[in-house]
């Protein structure tokens, strides 16, 4: 919501959609995987009568809109994914990296980031968001990149501990 006026003041049509188990949107109480997910972005755009899109996702959501362009590869203009989840690693050592990770941001970020952040994961359910979490974790975006066509921007804070920089790298 912060960064939709920026977006609307370069002349772009910024929209942010209420993911399902995420936000009011109903879903499984246990979260859902990348593939519903990426399932709803695109019957969000035919909703919207939208043709191309300029997809951007951010930690978990990089996953879900990563998924979404490479299912129909035409609709996207670009792709942008901020701090992605994912990794190198085997699933547990990946979740374990990630779970340090968030760990440490919360950490350096400040109380009212934290707080910030913690009201979300309540109001979302806790259950949600660790099972969509968990779900996520064996995934593996380098496939989805590679059914891509247009530009794709990596972006990647240099202390961020989530995004693990080799992964970020190999992709």
């Amino acid at each position: 919501q912060h960064n939709a006026p920026a977006f609307a003041a370069a002349g772009y049509r910024f929209i942010v959609p209420d993911m399902p188990s995420l936000g009011g949107t109903r879903g499984p109480h246990t979260g859902v995987g990348v593939a519903q997910s990426a399932d709803f972005l695109l019957r969000f755009l035919d909703l919207l009568d939208l043709q191309r899109v300029h997809w951007i996702g951010h930690s978990l959501g990089a996953q879900h809109a990563l998924r979404a362009a490479a299912l129909e590869p035409g609709r996207a203009r670009s792709m942008s994914r901020a701090g992605p989840t994912g990794g190198h690693r085997r699933r547990a050592a990946r979740i374990v990296h990630q779970a340090a990770g968030i760990a440490h941001e919360a950490l350096i970020a400040g109380p009212r980031v934290v707080a910030a952040v913690l009201r979300d994961y309540v109001r979302v359910s806790p259950v949600a968001y660790v099972s969509t979490w968990l779900r996520a974790s064996p995934d593996e975006p380098g496939a989805d990149l590679r059914a891509l066509t247009c530009p794709v921007l990596f972006i990647v804070g240099t202390r961020d501990l989530v995004a693990d920089r080799m992964y970020v790298e190999r992709l």
